[in-house]
């Protein structure tokens, strides 16, 4: 019996006993138990992948005084692991804790079950991954196998991988030292206790100037489908027939067209459905360097608002080969759907110990896996939208097609064509759950808006304005975030509300959205419950006190720039400004709205 102690975000203590397992079926749930995923994160994981042959055993209670010899295997009543499995599940959608506590996996009366809460999935579909690993000679054995076992544990979550190896061609060995380094990584995959093979001949490229084919499909599907991760190496066949190099990146492009449901030209066609969910590049220099964060990578990448400026970036640097990684995977993505996404991340990362053990007197943060951490949660190892000068740093970064946003300057009117009133009105009424008084908002901002930010179709927006403290118009005016809505379909998913703050904290900053501006200010009343996700984005707090118990101020400004009278403009305009939103709406049975709402 071991027995573990682990401390969810908001410092609960959780007890697990995990008795009579192997200890790699230990670490698989305590990898699966220290990840940061709610109910929400969950109810969407569930719904999207199916566990690949999963149970979950009896992990709660004291350990028994039976002898060892007697007792029976948790494996031994398949029908009675079923419905553990079953109530399990149906706790974790219905359960506000962080994690999957022991209580969670109590044996359940079967009448108290609701199988309709089970999400129902084709078994039939295949997820899969693929993962691109490069440079796998300068990864030691011990690194190498903890990237078997994640392999093995994502596709016990139901994330089948598809591994390419990317090296060089360099010395008159490189053919037999391919087939090495496959033999490498298939050892380390079967060492967990996983299946893999090296997969030669499906490849071609009949001239150096064509295009690579996937000829024979099947010799990679085919074990694919049987729970055996095929392994390639960086070679194909020409017209003669003869094995030549090929560029890793080429391969993921050509698998990711064979395996888009997007792409019109799959040839040959492939019949059983696959969804490609991840592309994965394993990398010993990590993620896409960020400016901003010294030595560390950036956190989160929306394609469609950031690629232009970090590519830029890239070439001023002279960095070709992260430009060539986020340039194959720009284009891979553009074949699939949007909910696919790719992580970028070292190889010592993601054989990371998924579960630091803690002990009760150990203060120490888990370690998390990045690629656990990512199919759980579809986030990144932490917000993207931190300040730089208190996140931690990280070698991880998770790239998304992403969300369009429209960024509206100065002088915009929220009548102005650009702009979809009524949607807005319906955003604003949709996250703070309540109804917005138009007249009296645009009285009030529509003739000083300082820019506007609209992320996709109305997912969520900012909308700043100049404000000008009263009593002293030579004042200089105040940047101050008037509204910050996300839809409630978009709350805690998909990364709009890190896009939307992102790109507001950028508009400071020369040349960008705001001019001659030290920073952001804003209010929220003080029994909001996004507050807790302002404070750790805000450079400062305080509590009006004229207000009572209604608003705290935030603001972005750095500290050495808030002068005394600064500071008290900033206090000045909050509590000028007039509320514009009036009764509280009744939703139907969705509960109440202000996930993303301040005033």
């Amino acid at each position: 019996m071991a027995n573990f102690a682990l401390k969810d975000p908001a410092y609960v203590r959780i007890s697990v006993t995990i008795c009579e397992f192997p200890t790699h079926l230990q670490d698989f749930y305590l990898s699966v138990l220290s990840s940061t995923s709610g109910k929400r994160e969950a109810r969407s994981y569930l719904q999207r992948f199916t566990p690949a042959s999963i149970r979950l055993p009896y992990l709660g209670g004291p350990a028994e005084t039976t002898p060892k010899h007697t007792k029976k295997s948790a494996f031994s009543n398949p029908e009675s692991l079923d419905k553990r499995n079953e109530a399990y599940v149906n706790r974790l959608l219905n359960n506000h804790a962080t994690y999957a506590t022991a209580e969670f996996l109590q044996p359940t009366d079967s009448a108290s079950v609701k199988p309709s809460l089970v999400p129902k999935i084709v078994e039939e579909e295949l997820h899969a991954a693929l993962v691109k690993i490069r440079d796998i000679d300068s990864i030691p054995d011990a690194t190498l196998h903890g990237v078997g076992k994640t392999l093995g544990q994502l596709q016990r979550l139901g994330l089948f991988a598809i591994v390419v190896l990317d090296e060089p061609k360099a010395g008159d060995q490189w053919r037999a030292d391919a087939n090495i380094r496959a033999e490498r990584i298939t050892a380390a995959i079967e060492n967990y206790g996983g299946k893999a093979r090296r997969v030669d001949g499906a490849l071609t490229m009949l001239a150096s100037d064509s295009p690579l084919l996937v000829s024979l499909p099947q010799l990679i599907l085919a074990p694919l489908s049987r729970g055996v991760i095929p392994i390639l190496t960086p070679l194909a066949f020409d017209s003669s027939q003869t094995i030549v190099h090929v560029d890793a990146n080429d391969i993921v492009q050509t698998l990711t067209k064979l395996l888009s449901t997007h792409s019109p030209t799959s040839e040959p066609p492939v019949s059983q459905p696959i969804s490609l969910d991840r592309l994965i590049f394993l990398d010993p220099l990590g993620g896409i360097p960020a400016p901003d964060r010294p030595s560390g990578a950036h956190v989160f990448v929306n394609l469609q608002q950031e690629y232009a400026d970090i590519e830029e970036s890239l070439k001023k640097d002279g960095n070709t080969h992260h430009l060539k990684s986020l340039q194959t995977i720009r284009s891979a993505l553009a074949l699939l759907p949007p909910t696919t996404s790719a992580v970028i991340t070292t190889p010592d990362a993601a054989a990371a110990a998924h579960a630091q053990l803690l002990s009760a007197e150990s203060e120490h943060p888990r370690i998390k896996n990045p690629l656990i951490h990512n199919l759980l949660t579809d986030k990144p190892i932490f917000s993207s939208s931190l300040p730089t000068t208190t996140s931690p740093s990280t070698q991880t970064t998770l790239i998304k097609h992403g969300t369009p946003l429209l960024t509206l300057p100065q002088g915009t009117k929220l009548t102005s064509p650009e702009v979809d009133l009524p949607k807005l009105v319906a955003l604003i009424e949709d996250s703070f759950g309540k109804t917005l008084d138009v007249e009296h908002y645009l009285n009030r901002v529509n003739d000083h808006i300082a820019g506007l930010i609209i992320a996709g179709d109305y997912e969520g927006a900012a909308i700043i304005t100049w404000e000008t403290p009263p009593g002293n118009p030579s004042a200089q005016r105040v940047c101050y975030l008037d509204k910050f809505a996300v839809a409630r379909r978009s709350q805690g998913v998909g990364g709009v509300a890190d896009v939307v703050f992102k790109a507001m904290t950028a508009g400071v900053q020369p040349g960008r959205l705001f001019e001659d501006v030290e920073g952001i200010v804003w209010r929220s009343r003080r029994n909001n419950p996004v507050n807790k996700w302002y404070f750790e984005r805000a450079k400062g707090t305080w509590k009006l006190p004229e207000a009572g118990d209604m608003w705290t101020m935030f603001w972005t400004t750095e500290d050495v720039k808030v002068s005394q009278q600064r500071f008290s403009d900033y206090a000045d305009v909050c509590r000028s400004i007039q509320p514009s939103l009036r009764d509280r709406i009744r939703w139907g049975t969705g509960g109440g709205g202000g996930g993303g709402g301040h005033v």
